[in-house]
């Protein structure tokens, strides 16, 4: 009885570690030309929705929408397709204390020029938790 009930107490705590882990992942974070922002839809999935907005000097690039959580890493197509931008992705990859978040892209000029793209953008957490 008292291994069932230490078992039972050990799958609750970590039910709820993964929970918290993703909570981890909504914010705002931002850097001098990138702003990035999650809301999580689904704590227990890891479903978010995301946007990325980059601006350098006149030139502005943003893409928003909705993906899973996996490995630290949210993985996103724009909800919202421009032509020549169909097979866009976006992937916002946390770091170990989900205080920074790293952002590359594929196929998402269209969204933006090329000056002003969103591979290798990072950006800080803006409320530090």
């Amino acid at each position: 009885m008292k291994s069932r009930v230490c078992l039972a107490i050990a799958a609750i705590l970590g039910v709820n570690a993964v929970h918290a882990q993703f909570a981890r992942s909504e914010g705002t974070f931002t850097s001098p030309l990138t702003t990035v922002r999650v809301v999580l839809l689904d704590p227990e999935k890891g479903v978010a929705a995301a946007s990325a907005v980059v601006v350098v000097g006149t030139c502005s690039a943003s893409v928003s929408g909705v993906g899973q959580i996996r490995s630290r890493v949210l993985s996103i197509e724009p909800y919202v397709k421009v032509p020549g931008g169909e097979a866009c992705k976006v992937n916002f990859e946390f770091d170990r204390s989900w205080k920074q978040v790293k952002v590359s892209s594929h196929e998402c000029a269209s969204y933006g020029g090329a000056s002003c793209g969103f591979e290798g953008q990072t950006a800080r957490r803006r409320d530090d938790r």
